[in-house]
């Protein structure tokens, strides 16, 4: 499939009157794990990365730009999305990795 948007997904949802899991991950085996999940269910997620993996020295920033790869080569509808962003500059660094929806608060 490809990678989506959270609002794509939401919509898809609405429209066919089911739910859209957000799992979240923080290194490739948790992201591996949940994109092998959904794919072998045929379903759409969101891949979430929590607000503190963008700052300092984490690793966000590479692990979405992975999942936004992985999410183009999948089978299934894919979002990436920044977990509840607690700045404007960690939003900005997600939206620069790649990720399709943010969670601001």
């Amino acid at each position: 499939m490809a990678l989506v948007t959270t609002k794509d997904l939401i919509q898809k949802a609405e429209a066919g009157r089911f739910a859209v899991p957000a799992l979240n991950v923080y290194n490739l085996e948790t992201l591996q794990s949940a994109i092998e999940a959904v794919s072998s269910e045929r379903a759409c997620a969101m891949i979430q990365i929590y607000d503190r993996l963008f700052t300092g020295n984490g690793l966000g920033p590479q692990l979405a730009r992975l999942a936004c790869s992985m999410a183009h080569e999948a089978d299934v509808p894919l979002a990436v999305t920044l977990d509840h962003g607690a700045s404007r500059d960690t939003v900005m660094c997600a939206l620069r990795a790649g990720c399709t929806g943010i969670m601001f608060d």
